[in-house]
Order: C-alpha cells, then sequence, then structure tokens
C-alpha cells in the first residue's frame, strides 16, 4: 500500500516531469538532423538533463527571493533532482558510445600513451570532462551521506 504522500508526489511531481522529460527528449529527437541513433539519443538526453540539474538548483534561490519559508527538506526539489539524475546518467550511458565508437575506455586514457605521455590517464580538457562526469555519476549511486539527509541527522542529532 502507497502512503499518501508518496501517492501525492508520484501524481503531482513524478508523473509531469516523467512526461515533461520523455517528452522534450522526444521532440529533440525527432528533430535533430543526425542520422545515427546513438548521436540523437545523446543529444536529446543531454539538454533535459543539464535543464532538469538547473532548475534543480534554481529551486532555493527562487524561494528565497519570492520570500518563502526555505525548508531543509523539500519534496519537490527531491523529485527534480532525482529526474535529473536519471536522465543525466542516461545520457552518460549513451554518451559513453557517440565519438570514440566501441572503445568508451579511450575516454579516460590515451590509446597510444607511452608515446607521447608519461601516464596513460588522460589529462586533455576531454579527460578532464569525462572524469567529471564520472565523478558526478558516483555521486548519484549514494545520496545518503550528503545534502540534505546529512543536514537533517545533523539537525536531529543536536537536538
Amino acid at each position: 500500500m502507497i502512503n499518501p504522500r508518496l501517492q501525492h508526489r508520484l501524481v503531482r511531481h513524478h508523473l509531469p516531469l516523467g512526461v515533461l522529460s520523455i517528452g522534450s527528449a522526444a521532440a529533440l529527437y525527432l528533430t535533430r538532423p543526425y542520422n545515427d541513433v546513438i548521436t540523437r539519443l545523446s543529444f536529446a538526453s543531454a539538454w533535459p538533463g543539464l535543464v532538469l540539474i538547473a532548475f534543480t538548483l534554481l529551486i532555493g534561490p527562487f524561494k528565497q527571493i519570492w520570500g518563502r519559508n526555505r525548508a531543509v527538506s523539500l519534496d519537490f526539489r527531491r523529485d527534480v533532482g532525482i529526474w535529473a539524475g536519471m536522465v543525466s546518467v542516461f545520457h552518460a550511458g549513451i554518451g559513453q558510445c557517440v565519438h570514440l565508437r566501441g572503445r568508451p575506455w579511450l575516454y579516460y586514457i590515451y590509446e597510444h600513451w607511452a608515446k607521447a605521455h608519461v601516464q596513460p590517464l588522460r589529462h586533455d580538457v576531454f579527460g578532464l570532462a569525462n572524469y567529471t562526469g564520472l565523478a558526478a555519476a558516483q555521486q548519484q549511486r549514494n545520496p545518503s551521506d550528503r545534502g540534505e539527509a546529512a543536514a537533517v541527522r545533523r539537525e536531529v542529532a543536536g537536538r
């Protein structure tokens, strides 16, 4: 049995976020001129993910500007963040196949590194972007040790 709060969140938050995410991704997928399915999927998932991440980060400041109460835990912000994480991790998975077809390890290490580099790890801008994305995806795996959950635990422990 689903409790009323979760049922409310599923209908009022997750359903519209899912429809908007999938709808915008479908619109981007259908309107891109790329012949390749993987490139179109990557492009179609990148922008909705970026918009959702930006929206997640802007919810708190907008509430502050509008003078509304800033709660430690905000279900809507959390739900937008969940969708941002899902879309972004999907994009990261698809994106690993776009540029270096069939050789995703080359996103992180140089192919012939011994000829031109001291070590195999990519240390150019392309490598930095990929390592940053890998770290962000790793952060999505275990959100219980960060952010709101940690703040709530500290607040409760201090009482």
